[in-house]
């Protein structure tokens, strides 16, 4: 079944000029799915094609390739609705009056924890701790696999089976930590089940959010 969610961008949370061809940005819709093709990606398969020299089509390293070429792009729109999420909370609701957020958080895991920090502290967000809460364990629950996938290098661990090994380095204060995992594109329908909800929930939540925020009827 072919996922539809809608796509947000940040002008559409402001007065998005309308002299312009095509929808507003508030109402472009895509939709997205890795077995069933849309009108759109039909388009992109047969006017874009890309061939990467030394990638055999339809080989383990090419779906590996579309695995996180598909990853970079849905997080991408994940991301970008928490960040408007965080913004909202942050501008709208007090966020920044939290001890010590004077500023709006800027890497993944501080904005998660932003927004659990805002509906435990903030009254006027009980009506939405429920799905904020659970919006943030979404994010949580594929925060680490994206992270080895965008961030790792392959290493030259042979291939086995589907699965690839990927080396990152963490950086600490005075030292680099080097951390190995290993993805199995087997769990790829998961991965994706999960990242293609995350996208359909987190810019309705957001906007959501910000239609109820205080003193803008």
């Amino acid at each position: 079944m072919v996922a539809e969610f809608e796509a947000v961008a940040h002008a559409s949370w402001c007065q998005a000029p309308t002299n312009r061809r095509g929808p507003r940005p508030q109402t472009l819709r895509a939709a997205t799915s890795a077995k069933i093709p849309t009108t759109f990606f039909v388009v992109l398969e047969t006017f874009m094609r890309v061939d990467i020299s030394g990638v055999k089509p339809n080989s383990t390293f090419e779906s590996l390739l579309r695995t996180v070429g598909f990853v970079v792009i849905q997080w991408a729109h994940c991301e970008q609705s928490l960040e408007l999420l965080v913004n909202t909370l942050f501008r709208e609701f007090g966020g920044n009056k939290l001890p010590g957020r004077k500023r709006m958080p800027k890497p993944i895991s501080e904005k998660i924890s932003f927004v659990k920090e805002c509906t435990a502290q903030i009254p006027s967000l009980a009506s939405f701790k429920a799905e904020i809460d659970a919006l943030a364990s979404d994010f949580d629950a594929v925060l680490q696999t994206r992270h080895n996938l965008i961030h790792g290098a392959l290493s030259d661990t042979p291939v086995f089976n589907g699965v690839f090994t990927f080396i990152r380095l963490e950086t600490h204060p005075d030292i680099h930590e080097v951390k190995e995992s290993q993805y199995d594109l087997k769990e790829f329908p998961t991965l994706e089940a999960a990242l293609t909800r995350l996208g359909a929930k987190a810019p309705k939540l957001a906007r959501k959010v910000f239609a109820a925020r205080p003193n803008h009827p």
